[in-house]
């Protein structure tokens, strides 16, 4: 049962990507109420557009739960890209994997590893917060479950999909230090504010990451801020 946060999509296998920078050099600007989000780098911060390599890492466990059904999985790897320019950041080609999953509810079943997400997308919605959904069509992942040391009463294939399909609404994730540099931002997600479904059943999504962000392979001290 499975999705994945956008600013972490984001919620984010590390991506070969080619990346470009603004022509010159500028001071991010923080606007509040400006609806406008920057990418900024480095001490001091430097207003950046282009496309750079994410990847995220959880921290503790990621739990899904629905009618009837709760998994736990401790693992969890994402990587992405993170798009900024014209005062807009979001996330494209994101993907997730969960790993090590114990199904706690119903007994005696077992979920086939590792659950792998379909390409992902996201946003950076509001200050602190941002969402991710499919980048296509409504499946986020598909979850098959097996019987293991009795009969599974859910068994079969289950299909993760978005409340809305792609149009911009999942898994709201958010990160308060935001707006501060670090090369390491932690996200999370909550259940209650999750988008997806099981069917007619709404799948609650808990978890956390780290994610970094990445400029020609090296790690970078980064932050987004409302403003230009």
């Amino acid at each position: 049962m499975h999705a994945r946060n956008a600013v972490l999509v984001a919620f984010a296998a590390m991506l070969t990507l080619s990346w470009a920078t603004s022509a010159s050099a500028a001071e991010c600007k923080k606007s509040a109420g400006s609806g406008k989000f920057a990418l900024c780098i480095g001490e001091p911060l430097v207003l950046t557009e282009g496309h750079f390599a994410t990847t995220t890492t959880n921290v503790g466990a990621t739990v899904f739960s629905t009618a009837g059904i709760r998994t736990t999985c401790s693992k969890a790897t994402g990587a992405g890209e993170l798009v900024a320019e014209k005062g807009v950041v979001k996330f494209v080609k994101g993907s997730s994997k969960f790993s090590e999953c114990t199904v706690t509810t119903p007994m005696h079943c077992h979920v086939t590893e590792p659950i792998d997400s379909t390409e992902l997308a996201g946003r950076i919605i509001k200050k602190e917060e941002g969402e991710g959904f499919p980048a296509s069509g409504t499946i986020y992942a598909t979850v098959k479950l097996e019987g293991s040391g009795g009969t599974c009463v859910v068994a079969g294939i289950l299909k993760v999909t978005s409340e809305h399909g792609n149009t911009e609404e999942g898994p709201l994730c958010t990160d308060p230090d935001i707006e501060t540099t670090k090369e390491v931002h932690l996200g999370v997600c909550e259940g209650s504010k999750s988008m997806l479904k099981i069917g007619e059943e709404a799948l609650s999504f808990s978890g956390e990451g780290d994610t970094k962000l990445f400029k020609e392979g090296t790690a970078q001290k980064w932050a987004v801020i409302e403003g230009t």
